[in-house]
């Protein structure tokens, strides 16, 4: 038994203590698990906190301010967007296999800041739930939504600890397009309030965050397949089995919002 711990301990050792970055060490934000964990616990403490204030008031006037909002997140995801697309062009990442370089230079510099900078971004995404919340929009705060925008918070932090570039920091560009897309959406909405989306917009919408996904599904899997791939398996593995659970999540919401029974849109 003694020796089956001592294995797993080595294994886990290799797999994450030895891979950590030794760049973001000191990082704010970055320098312990704790941090981002404490960061989720006080958003679904505050979130439970506002539900149970905003019950018996009146929805909060704040679309200024959300305008505001919007505004800087279309920016800075158009800036981590584009900036990703430049970068992977520049070093000629490998969609199959591209492992981390730690060697400090200019360019891993700069990916190393766009890595950082998606982790805030992922920070502030939490205020589209406070929101919600204030504008007493209950509906919109699911667990599909609460879970996503958690997650993507821990998901900015690993980043940051294991892959300031290589393999897996497609995941931010392609995030970073697709919630430029919303955010842009959403401004729309906002500045003209009397014309009203199609439910075409809304589920394409659904369906750009579904092929997120997908997409991520598919590039955490090719590594897998190449043994001389020093990409790390585990993080790997890790992905798919979350990128599964996203898509499950995502296609119920799918089906329950946009498969609308027949008698009902007859009627």
């Amino acid at each position: 038994m003694t020796a089956i711990l001592k294995e797993i301990a080595r294994g886990f050792q290799s797999t994450i203590t030895d891979n950590m970055d030794p760049r973001s060490s000191d990082w704010l934000l970055v320098c312990s698990p704790l941090v981002p964990l404490s960061i989720i616990a006080g958003y679904l403490l505050l979130i439970w906190q506002l539900g149970r204030y905003m019950a018996h008031r009146e929805a909060w006037k704040i679309e200024p301010v959300i305008i505001v909002y919007n505004v800087l997140q279309v920016l800075a995801c158009t800036y981590i967007f584009t900036m990703g697309v430049h970068m992977f062009i520049k070093l000629r990442y490998n969609l199959a296999c591209q492992p981390v370089d730690k060697e400090i230079n200019e360019e891993n510099n700069t990916m190393a800041r766009m890595v950082f900078a998606f982790y805030i971004i992922k920070i502030a995404d939490l205020l589209d739930t406070v929101f919600f919340a204030l504008r007493k929009k209950t509906s919109h705060v699911s667990f599909l939504h609460v879970y996503h925008h958690a997650g993507m918070v821990f998901v900015g932090y690993l980043a940051c600890t294991f892959s300031l570039n290589g393999h897996f920091t497609l995941i931010g560009v392609i995030n970073s397009f697709v919630h430029m897309v919303m955010y842009t959406y959403y401004l729309m909405t906002l500045l003209d309030p009397d014309r009203k989306p199609g439910i075409t917009i809304k589920k394409s919408l659904t369906l750009l965050q579904l092929a997120q996904f997908c997409i991520v599904l598919v590039h955490s899997t090719l590594p897998l397949f190449q043994p001389t791939c020093q990409v790390q398996k585990f993080w790997c593995a890790l992905l798919i089995v979350q990128s599964i659970f996203m898509i499950l999540l995502f296609s119920d919401f799918y089906i329950k919002a946009y498969s609308t029974p027949l008698k009902e849109k007859t009627s």
